[in-house]
């Protein structure tokens, strides 16, 4: 210890973290490092000012200490740097930590050099575009108000059917006409109606004006499909949102620690519980494990520093198709350098020198490559046009096709069959030969009606 109380050698503990401390840290102060990172310079240049001499701990190589600053465990015992700060293993922390009110008990933070803002890191989403576009082309609501049209016409049909009809006609068997009706007028058939002309043009006039604003609707929105941009299926954009998709089994946790992420609220913080005992946070030991379960959707919770994603949605990486949500509801918290507390005046002497250098701070954190402006990640992407492809388009135009005429064949058969069937049950004409019915045809013409002749009844005649 000096006469002012700052001890002349420390031990300074690093993590290799990307951009704060990176592959060349371990050179400091022994050698020069072109760019050892961020926090690594900032450390150097204010322990220079001090005139203290310090001494570079790779705490993962010497302690085993991965990708973790510090946390409690279930026996109150501190793991990460903050453990080996507490057991003397080192005299700082190289990297900054969160302030939190349970760190500052044990410890001592110096001035605040940055302000970071919780951010969930996951894969870049898929383009929210359906191959389905004759069936998602409307809504859900869409069609169904179509249907209740055609319910209410049907029903309108049968209503004025049952004011007009004779005694003896059944429900079902003006029901099924009912609907045969409305569907003739949609083919450009004759519907044997039995009400008024005029209730049957002011039937024909609303489902013909229903088809046609449906078929526009129709064909607007599947143009809209083709030609307007496809947004982009962001999963959650909160941690509210976060607690719904981990829920519904959408995404799933991963990252260093298997202890439960910072929350916004007691409720938020109730469910968040919930939802990881039954999908727990998927513990890795090394990053590449961390990358992988990203792209598997996973989602790593974090902490970024404010300046460098000012977008609520920002590109992490390009390369790995990795983006960064930040959480503008989430925890926010300002992070700095840690001392034990036995090391108090060199905390305060580190502070007045890190004054002098704190106007610089953003500048050496943004430069040299190190971790600069996120770029925006725009959830669209714009196209001109769509074109219709084989595989995801006209196949399915032919499928809907086949369908119809598969229907179609179904119908004509089962007429076929069940006409038939009925005819021979229920109308004796059906059983006259062809041959005789001719002679039918003849004797009619020629003003004959002895039906003995013919052997056909007089229900038989034939509709010329």
């Amino acid at each position: 210890m000096d006469p002012k109380g700052v001890a002349r050698h420390l031990r300074v503990g690093f993590l290799e973290v990307e951009m704060d401390s990176v592959r060349c840290f371990r050179q400091i102060p022994f050698q020069k490092c072109r760019r050892p990172g961020a926090e690594v310079e900032l450390i150097h240049i204010i322990f220079q000012i001090l005139g203290v001499d310090f001494e570079i701990i790779d705490v993962q190589r010497e302690y085993g200490v991965r990708n973790e600053l510090g946390s409690r465990d279930e026996n109150g015992n501190w793991t990460g740097m903050m453990g080996l700060l507490l057991d003397g293993a080192i005299d700082v922390s190289g990297l900054s930590m969160r302030i939190a009110p349970e760190r500052e008990e044990f410890v001592l933070f110096a001035y605040p050099i940055r302000y970071f803002q919780t951010v969930y890191i996951t894969k870049r989403p898929e383009i929210l575009e359906t191959p389905e576009f004759i069936g998602a082309t409307l809504s859900l609501s869409t069609w169904l108000l179509f249907g209740v049209l055609l319910l209410l016409l049907v029903l309108l049909n049968l209503l004025l059917r049952f004011s007009a009809a004779k005694k003896g006609v059944t429900f079902c068997g003006e029901l099924t006409k009912a609907v045969w009706d409305i569907i003739s007028v949609n083919l450009r058939q004759s519907a044997s109606l039995p009400h008024s002309p005029t209730a049957l043009f002011v039937l024909n006039g609303i489902y013909m004006v229903a088809c046609i604003v449906l078929v526009t609707c129709f064909q607007s929105e599947m143009y809209a499909k083709l030609v307007a941009p496809s947004r982009y299926r962001i999963p959650f954009r909160n941690q509210e949102e976060l607690v719904g998709a981990l829920q519904r089994r959408e995404v799933f946790m991963s990252g260093y620690s298997a202890h439960p992420i910072l929350c916004v609220s007691p409720k938020i913080c109730e469910q968040l519980t919930d939802a990881l005992r039954k999908e727990p946070i998927k513990v890795r030991r090394v990053e590449s494990e961390v990358v992988a379960d990203i792209a598997r959707s996973g989602v790593y919770q974090s902490t970024m520093d404010t300046a460098f994603i000012p977008n609520e949605l920002s590109w992490f990486s390009r390369k790995r198709d990795k983006i960064v949500i930040r959480d503008d509801l989430g925890v926010a918290h300002f992070a700095s350098f840690v001392f034990p507390k036995r090391l108090r005046r060199l905390r305060d002497r580190f502070n007045e020198a890190l004054m002098t250098v704190l106007p610089a701070v953003r500048h050496i954190t943004a430069a040299h490559g190190y971790r600069t402006l996120k770029d925006a990640y725009v959830p669209s992407v714009s196209t001109s046009v769509l074109a219709l492809s084989l595989q995801r388009h006209l196949l399915q135009l032919f499928a809907v096709y086949a369908l119809g005429v598969a229907f179609a064949i179904a119908v004509f058969c089962a007429e076929l069959l069940l006409g038939n069937t009925f005819c021979r049950l229920k109308c004796p004409c059906c059983r006259v030969r062809p041959s005789q019915m001719i002679d039918r045809i003849s004797a009619d013409r020629e003003g004959r009606t002895d039906n003995s002749k013919t052997n056909i009844g007089p229900s038989c005649s034939p509709l010329l």
